[in-house]
């Protein structure tokens, strides 16, 4: 293993950026307007801005939308947390199974990695209408940039070898 300087410096940098991305995505706290408070699942209606009312109880997660005098209930709980986690399965198996190719190419590829993971997160945004599983968006983006840096890592330190 080569301990140059500048192979220290590469290494130096290179995990104080993962460190960065790490710290960044600590966990978030539900200030959410959709989001339970102490157990209880909320309700809130287009004309009170703000205010969050707790559902009946034999209501699920949920908000009302007023058009024209008109309110229509919108269900939150529409997808179960397990799609969101196989979704995440096949997002990760995708990005690691098309960048294993690139390092096997020698060449710097970025932009179908990048077409998934907005992919992924447009499908976040138009499934979960009241972002209640959040998680899956902050996990996307985060894996994303840590899976991109360990294989950018790789395939700079391939091609020094070759060199």
């Amino acid at each position: 293993m080569d301990l140059s300087p500048v192979t220290i410096k590469k290494r130096i940098i290179f995990l104080a950026i993962l460190s960065l991305v790490l710290g960044f995505s600590a966990p978030v706290r539900a200030e959410s307007k959709f989001f339970a408070v102490s157990g209880q699942e909320n309700r809130i209606a287009q004309n009170s801005p703000g205010k969050i009312f707790p559902a009946r109880i034999d209501e699920k997660a949920a908000f009302a939308v007023r058009e024209e005098n008109i309110t229509r209930e919108i269900d939150c709980a529409k997808w179960p947390e397990k799609f969101w986690i196989f979704l995440f399965g096949i997002y990760l198996f995708l990005l690691i199974f098309n960048l294993s190719f690139g390092l096997k190419e020698k060449k710097r590829q970025w932009f179908w990695e990048l077409l998934l993971t907005l992919l992924a997160l447009w499908t976040w945004k138009k499934l979960d209408i009241c972002e209640i599983h959040r998680w899956f968006y902050y996990c996307v983006l985060e894996s994303g940039v840590i899976i991109y840096f360990f294989y950018a890592y790789s395939l700079l330190t391939s091609k020094e070898k070759e060199s």
